[in-house]
Order: C-alpha cells, then structure tokens, then sequence
C-alpha cells in the first residue's frame, strides 16, 4: 500500500433552515496549518454566508486505491457538527 498524508481544513455554515452545512474543504501544508486555518477562518464571510464553524483533519489516502483509510479530527473551531466523522 502506498499511503499519502493530507492535511485538510473543512468548513461549515448555518443553512436557511438553521442546519449545519459543509462549505467547502482546503488543504493544509501541515498539522498545524490546518489548525491555525480553521482557527482563523471562523467568521469569515463567503458569497452570502458566514463560516460558523471548522475542523482541521489529516487523512491517509491509499493512493493505488484511491481510498481514505483513515481520517483523525485535529481540531474544532466554533460550531461544528458533533458526528463529523470525516470526508467521502
């Protein structure tokens, strides 16, 4: 198995009816990018909503199967919904 390392930033906004919607996901070039990245980018705005919430993730992707083995939560920043369990 050959296994990539990523770092990620995943975001999060209150939808219309009040919900926690994804917003978009980022890479990091480290663990601790990703955590100052999802720190920082709470209250920010995107096109028309503001990004309530962040979790800084690695992930280890099998890069012949192109599968994620694993993904371990680095860090929660404002709201973020509490059965994130990672990326598809």
């Amino acid at each position: 198995m050959i296994s990539v390392l990523y770092y990620a930033v995943v975001t999060f906004i209150r939808a219309p009816n009040g919900e926690l919607t994804e917003a978009r996901i980022e890479e990091a070039l480290s663990k601790n990018m990703a955590r100052y990245q999802a720190a920082a980018i709470v209250g920010h705005k995107i096109e028309t909503a503001t990004i309530v919430g962040a979790i800084a993730i690695s992930r280890v992707d099998d890069a012949r199967l192109r599968q994620f083995a694993t993904v371990e939560i680095l860090g929660r920043y404002g709201e973020t919904p509490v059965d994130f369990e990672g990326m598809a």
